[in-house]
């Protein structure tokens, strides 16, 4: 407890930054350090909902890294990969996998979604992945940043995460009930179980490497039997409620962007957007009060000559009583005060579109309208090079580490028989591999390359027809489909395209046996036809 305490006070600063991202672009995520006010000063202090649009649009655009069939199970050696055995064996894993995410139980997309938004305004959401209650199926879950306090290790990977969470009475005691909590429960919640079973808790959970807690007690290492130790504590209670071995880390804590040795993540276009956000705010403010003056604008009179309350209202009517030879325009004028009403929205204009750079919202999104095979590929480069920053880490810091996890435990748990991997597969770490937006871009790129090199070659044979032989013509148009995003089965593997070859070979010289045969069966009847001749002649006997 003493340790976890120290870690969250050092998160307290980074904690305060997430509280200024929130509030200019998360309003709902507002409570790292104060509560979310609900009712009518909800987002009292936000005056143009643009921040929140981009940071959503941001968020919603990483579902597009999840259309179809996204990923695929291997192991990072293309060649050990390739073989049938090896191949059908990735693929049974792969739909396996699939099935388990794609599971209402698993509760994916709830869980995504939350972990996008906070990846996108804070830069290290906090997903686990765990056994359900009756222990039959996983579950995934997304926890509030917040709640969290995390330590790395010397590689720089987060093996450590202290966790709190409130519980109600009623349900800590079902998990001392049901034996999944083997501890004690303290006087105050058995107390709250008899008078007040709602009331909360506050609790702790450690995940953390069993050596750093009973690295010399051998006893207790060989009673755990797992790399990592989970841990529950009653906060207010000073309870010790229940320790046990956990075969994996299953916490994945993926962060966008890292400084030095600190152990926080941090969103880099929320960062950049935070203060063009609190500018356009204050802008915002000034501009619709000018807009408001613009409609309704202040007035001035005489005192002595008009009411301190004039019927402004429609149809409203004020009577006041003009000394003789007096004019109403030079006892009373109404104030202009909107002239830079206009420059101002200009301005606004402007910092709405720094938001919209921070937030990559002209770059992520494919391109189109060209009229060449040249223009097609510079555009296809420059989405390239503006979606590697957003889209890389994500496949490799968050999708990466997420289905690893989930891949792993599922195995542990026989959802994926291990059986069916092959003795060359067994041990071997697993990766994936992406279909991807990012892919896609790549795949186009190898379709304008190979129509481009068709018509070099062609060109080229005309001059010259060896040219053509120092090509691998066969392999460029199988890349170049596969570029277009066409299905994997519709391409024949080896063993296949070699026993069509066979069988071509063969008909082709059953034919030629049987032109053979023709020819010889006419020489044959030539010389048949010959001796018939020769004996009506008279020369044969």
């Amino acid at each position: 407890m003493q340790i976890s305490k120290g870690l969250f006070a050092k998160r307290r600063p980074h904690l305060e930054m997430c509280q200024q991202i929130a509030e200019h672009m998360y309003p709902a995520r507002a409570d790292f350090t104060s509560e979310v006010q609900l009712g009518d000063d909800f987002a009292g202090t936000v005056y143009d909902s643009f921040p929140i649009n981009a940071r959503e649009t941001l968020g919603n655009f990483i579902q597009v890294l999840r259309e179809r069939e996204w990923f695929q199970v291997r192991t990072g050696n293309e060649e050990r990969d390739e073989k049938v055995g090896n191949a059908k064996a990735l693929d049974l894993a792969t739909k396996a996998l699939r099935h388990i995410i794609k599971q209402p139980s698993f509760r994916w997309e709830p869980t995504t979604k939350e972990a996008d938004m906070d990846w996108v305004a804070f830069g290290a959401p906090v997903i686990s992945v765990e056994e359900n209650k009756a222990r039959d199926g996983l579950v995934s879950r997304a926890w509030h940043p917040k709640n969290n306090a995390w330590m790395v290790n010397e590689d720089g990977a987060i093996d450590c995460n202290h966790r709190k969470f409130k519980m109600s009475a009623r349900n800590m005691k079902r998990m001392k009930d049901s034996g999944r909590w083997k501890g004690e429960l303290s006087h105050d919640v058995k107390m709250a179980c008899e008078l007040d079973p709602t009331k909360e808790f506050e609790c702790l959970h450690i995940l953390m490497p069993t050596e750093e807690l009973y690295g010399s007690d051998g006893k207790k290492l060989r009673e755990v039997r797992h790399p990592f130790i989970s841990i529950y504590i009653d906060i207010e209670g000073e309870t010790y409620l229940n320790e046990m071995g956990s075969p994996v880390f299953n916490y994945v804590i993926p962060r966008w962007r890292t400084l030095g040795t600190d152990p926080n993540g941090w969103s880099p276009v929320a960062y950049n957007a935070l203060p063009d956000g609190r500018m356009l705010q204050a802008m915002a403010r000034v501009i619709l009060e000018q807009g408001e003056k613009a409609v309704d604008p202040p007035t001035l009179g005489v005192g002595n000559l008009f009411p301190r309350d004039m019927n402004f209202f429609a149809g409203g009517h004020t009577e006041v009583d003009l000394p003789e030879d007096a004019k109403i325009q030079d006892k009373f004028t109404t104030l202009q005060t909107s002239e830079g009403l206009r420059v101002g929205l200009e301005l606004k204009q402007d910092v709405r579109s720094m938001i919209a750079e921070a937030f990559l919202l002209n770059k992520l999104f494919m391109p189109s309208g060209a009229k060449t095979a040249y223009e097609a590929n510079l555009i296809y480069e420059e989405f390239r090079r503006a979606a590697l920053p957003f889209l890389t880490p994500i496949e490799s810091q968050y999708h990466s580490p997420l289905l690893g996890l989930t891949f792993e435990m599922a195995v542990n748990m026989g959802a994926i028989p291990a059986e069916i991997f092959p003795d060359e597969l067994r041990g071997r770490d697993i990766t994936f591999t992406f279909n991807s937006p990012l892919n896609e871009a790549e795949g186009r790129r190898k379709v304008l390359a190979y129509q481009e090199t068709l018509q070099i070659v062609a060109s080229g044979a005309q001059v010259d027809p060896t040219i053509g032989k120092q090509f691998n013509i066969r392999k460029a148009a199988v890349d170049a489909v596969a570029g277009t995003g066409a299905e994997p089965d519709w391409t024949l593997d080896p063993d296949e395209i070699e026993k069509i070859n066979a069988q071509d070979q063969q008909v082709k010289q059953l034919a030629e046996a049987a032109q053979i045969a023709q020819g010889g069966a006419g020489a044959v009847a030539d010389v048949s036809n010959a001796a018939m001749a020769a004996q009506q002649a008279g020369f044969a006997g």
